[in-house]
Formats: structure tokens, sequence, C-alpha cells
């Protein structure tokens, strides 16, 4: 009974203490598990953060490039509001200078108060055959032709500028949607 009474006690309270370091045993796993599933949220968080602040400077970035997008537009706007007005004034200039060829070549009136009438006359056929062969022969014209490929040139250019800035509002609209879609 001595080993019994001795082994009684001693053994429940080996038994406590075998719990007792199974419940501490339990108790640390549980923190190291917690401290894993800590560390990894903190990681994915760090991930979250820099993945956040990515997207905001390339917002920004964004942002920049539609400022730039509308100032171009603005740039190329004027200059095709320019070179319309410099095209519009080298047509008056055109239409002027040809509508003076015109009235000094016109016929006068027959009158007979002239004297020389019929040297007049034959004078005003022959310039007015003339003309007609300046005009032809305009087409041919250096300068003319100069013109001429100028305007071209800058019918052409003007319709650049148009698709240029027509591609430039459109990257701009897609730009500030994508923007309002991350806000």
């Amino acid at each position: 009974m001595e080993t019994r009474a001795a082994s009684g006690p001693v053994g429940l309270a080996g038994l406590r203490l075998k719990f007792q370091k199974a419940q501490l045993q339990f108790a640390q796993r549980s923190v190291a598990k917690t401290q894993k599933k800590l560390s990894e949220k903190e990681a994915r968080l760090m991930i979250l953060r820099g993945k956040y602040s990515k997207n905001e400077k390339r917002a920004e970035s964004q942002t920049h490039q539609a400022i730039k997008h509308d100032q171009k537009a603005a740039v190329l706007r004027a200059q095709i509001a320019a070179l319309t007005e410099q095209e519009n004034r080298e047509r008056n200039l055109a239409k002027g200078s040809a509508k003076s060829l015109r009235e000094s070549t016109s016929t006068y009136p027959e009158t007979k108060e002239t004297p020389n009438y019929a040297a007049e006359r034959k004078d005003l056929r022959q310039a007015s055959q003339e003309n007609n062969i300046s005009k032809e022969a305009d087409t041919q014209h250096p300068v003319r032709r100069a013109t001429n490929v100028f305007e071209g040139s800058f019918h052409k250019a003007s319709k650049e500028i148009k698709k240029a800035i027509d591609a430039s509002d459109l990257a701009v609209q897609r730009t500030a949607n994508k923007i309002r879609e991350r806000i």
C-alpha cells in the first residue's frame, strides 16, 4: 500500500504535470500558427500597399499624360486655326487679284466719243485673249504650282492634325474613364 500511496499522489501530480505540458505545447503551437498567419497577412498587406502605391503613381502619371495631351491638343487646335486663317487670307488675296485683273481688262462701253475706237477694241480683245491664255497657263506657272502644292499639303497637314487631335482626345477620355473606374 505504501507503494500505491506513494505512487498515487505522485501519479496524480505526474498526470497534472503532463496535462499542463500538453496545454503549454498546444498554446505554443497555436501562438506559432497565429504568428505565422499574422506574418502572412503582414506580407500580403505590404504587397497590397506596394500595388496601391504603384496604382497611385500610375494614376498620377496618367493624369499628367492627360494634361499633356490636352495641352498638345490645344496647341494643335491653335495651329489649325492659324493655318485656316492664313489659307483664307491667301484665298481672299487671290480672289482680289483675280477681280482686279478682270476689272482692268474689262471692255469699255461702246461710245463714239473715243477717237481711236477700233484700235481700242482691238487692244481690249487682245488683252482679253492674253488674260484667257494666262489663266490656262496659270496652273503651269511656278508660283501657282507652289501655291497648289502648299494648299494640298496644308489640307493634308490639317487632316493629320485633326486626326492627331481626335486620337489625343480619345486617349484623354480613356485615361479619364480608367481613373474614374479606379476611384
